[in-house]
């Protein structure tokens, strides 16, 4: 009876060790949409336009001729400050557009990750852009 009763406090223990390095994985892939201080790009919204600019290109298309769309992104920024994940959150035209933008963020340098509870945490920033492709004379 005793060792029965040693064999069950065993697989109890080993269950709730498992269980809690679960709930540990679990807690870590977090990622939270509403953060005390959200990310920041480096240099702020002037940095944001100034990489931007600088990286992003058109893509090759005959139907951008006299182009204005916007484009929201969604991007996942993890605690480190890399974008480990960049989405179309929402697009008013062309999907070659915005895969190009979602493309450039690619190249993104580190972000200051956003803050919750005073610590670095995954979090999902929105970013808004609005590309314009002049008409061709």
């Amino acid at each position: 009876m005793l060792k029965r009763l040693y064999i069950v406090l065993f697989l109890l223990t080993a269950l709730t060790t498992v269980n809690a390095q679960s709930v540990r994985k679990i807690t870590d892939t977090i990622v939270y949409t509403v953060v005390d201080l959200p990310p920041q790009f480096p240099g702020g919204d002037v940095g944001l336009l100034k990489f931007f600019s600088k990286n992003f290109r058109f893509p090759d298309s005959t139907d951008l001729n006299n182009y204005t769309g916007r484009v929201v992104l969604q991007l996942l920024i993890e605690k480190d400050g890399r974008v480990s994940k960049s989405s179309v959150y929402k697009l008013t035209k062309s999907t070659v557009v915005s895969r190009a933008v979602a493309r450039t963020f690619e190249k993104s340098p580190r972000w200051k990750p956003g803050i919750k509870n005073g610590k670095p945490v995954r979090s999902f920033c929105l970013v808004p852009f609005s590309c314009i492709m002049p008409a061709e004379e």
